[in-house]
């Protein structure tokens, strides 16, 4: 049987995974985008745009994962949680 700090901890997590599946769904939307645009030499102000938000959305991702994700496991290993 789980403890209610676990419980809650699990709730947390749960929540947190599906922030990072949602910023991850919109930065795959971002990546296709961009793919469609491709590399070439000059680009439109849209276009910079469009690597501008891949760029961003990449960022938030990760930082969804190293920071919300990974550092609630490190808190929960730590007992710091």
């Amino acid at each position: 049987m789980i403890t209610e700090k676990e419980r809650l901890l699990q709730l947390e997590l749960k929540r947190r995974i599906s922030s990072l599946k949602k910023s991850a769904n919109v930065l795959s939307e971002a990546v296709e985008l961009c793919k469609e645009i491709g590399f070439k030499e000059e680009y439109t102000t849209e276009e910079y745009t469009a690597y501008d938000a891949l760029t961003s959305r990449f960022a938030r991702t990760v930082d969804l994962l190293t920071q919300k994700i990974f550092g609630v496991a490190l808190n929960v290993g730590t007992g710091i949680i």
